[in-house]
């Protein structure tokens, strides 16, 4: 079979499943496999971030319960068959994991996009290297600020800023183009106001995008408590409002892809308490796997569907509980992740018109 000719029946598997999600509500009939899996590939972090309490619930001992890479390759690759098209694996800190660049190369040999999201302070020339000769398609750094005292204290190490960015370059200069640099940023009380100089950093990196992610107090980042100076009051809303519209102008001008215009419309609306309604996308066209292979249709709920060590994925996946919990999704108002609600927006013809650059730009990223 050709290359184009593989592209073509890979392009009309992830159609089908992106048409069916979006009709789940109407027809009520679940897509053959997720069109994203988040999988967190490690619960073990070198940090200590205030907005993520993930690194108190490792403990050692659990290290030996983490899901093998062959079982996460052989899982992904089935679903890759079925409609699946990218990957994302996250942590804890995923560089953490020694075998990392083995579950790259599986996924990548099963014709998936894969995205490795990092706090950064571990990526430096030679794991730039190593992640590139596995195929990665894209890393994503985290970074909060331009200010080492807001990155660092949210991040809870001193110098994390320096080694973020410094990775982040080591990795763009390694690509070379031939994978992406991404940004992931957080949105909350001490950093809003510093967006827009946050995308100038990005930029300067060699990132091709930055992506934006609001504070939440949900399982499983912070089940063991949350930060609530980390939430904007209410008379900084206003503020955080026009930090947001000049950080979209700031990336427009920059060139770098960000966010759909809906989805960050609806950023100040979720920290008032007033979150608007979004098709949300959890366990239709996208689902989490954590460390120990629990499938989440939604990480928010912390309700798991079945573990693929125990059971095979397509039973967890045409389950009674995955369609319980689906069902609970619809016209659900208890979060504003990027991961659920902006795959409804970009299968929502209202807001897929208003945000039609973003929906290309993503058809062009994974089925490229």
């Amino acid at each position: 079979m050709s290359w184009s000719m593989s592209n073509m029946a890979r392009f009309k598997r992830i159609a089908a499943n992106a048409a069916r999600g979006a009709a789940y509500r109407v027809a009520k009939s679940a897509p053959a496999s997720p069109l994203m899996v988040y999988v967190e590939v490690t619960r073990q972090c070198n940090l200590r971030c205030r907005h993520c309490g993930i690194w108190k619930t490792w403990q050692g001992k659990q290290a030996t319960g983490e899901v093998e890479a062959s079982v996460l390759v052989g899982v992904l690759g089935g679903l890759a068959r079925k409609g699946l098209a990218a990957v994302d694996l996250f942590g804890g800190e995923p560089l953490m994991r020694p075998d990392l660049e083995k579950i790259v190369s599986g996924l990548k040999e099963a014709g998936l996009h894969v995205t490795v999201t990092t706090n950064g302070t571990l990526l430096d020339v030679a794991r730039a290297g190593s992640l590139l000769e596995a195929g990665v398609d894209q890393v994503l750094v985290s970074v909060d600020g331009p200010w080492q005292e807001v990155h660092d204290e949210l991040r809870g190490r001193k110098g994390t800023l320096d080694k973020a960015v410094a990775g982040a370059r080591a990795f763009s200069a390694a690509a070379g183009g031939a994978a992406r640099l991404g940004f992931n940023t957080l949105v909350c009380r001490q950093n809003f106001h510093l967006l827009a100089e946050t995308a100038a950093l990005a930029s300067s990196a060699g990132a091709s995008q930055m992506r934006l992610l609001p504070y939440h107090q949900c399982y499983p980042f912070n089940q063991l408590g949350q930060d609530d100076a980390l939430l904007p009051g209410p008379g900084e809303l206003g503020r955080m409002k026009v930090a947001l519209a000049h950080f979209a102008h700031k990336a427009a001008k920059l060139g770098l892809s960000t966010n759909g215009r809906t989805y960050i419309d609806g950023i100040v609306p979720w920290f008032a308490g007033k979150p608007r309604s979004a098709p949300c996308m959890a366990g239709i066209t996208v689902c989490d796997i954590n460390a120990f292979g629990d499938v989440y249709p939604c990480y928010t709920r912390g309700m798991p569907a079945g573990n693929i060590v125990q059971r095979p994925f397509d039973e967890i996946w045409r389950g009674d509980t995955m369609e319980e919990l689906r069902r609970k999704t619809i016209g659900c108002r208890g979060c504003w992740q990027s991961c659920y609600i902006e795959p409804g927006l970009r299968l929502s013809p209202a807001a897929a018109a208003r945000d039609w650059r973003a929906l290309l730009r993503d058809v062009r990223e994974y089925l490229g």
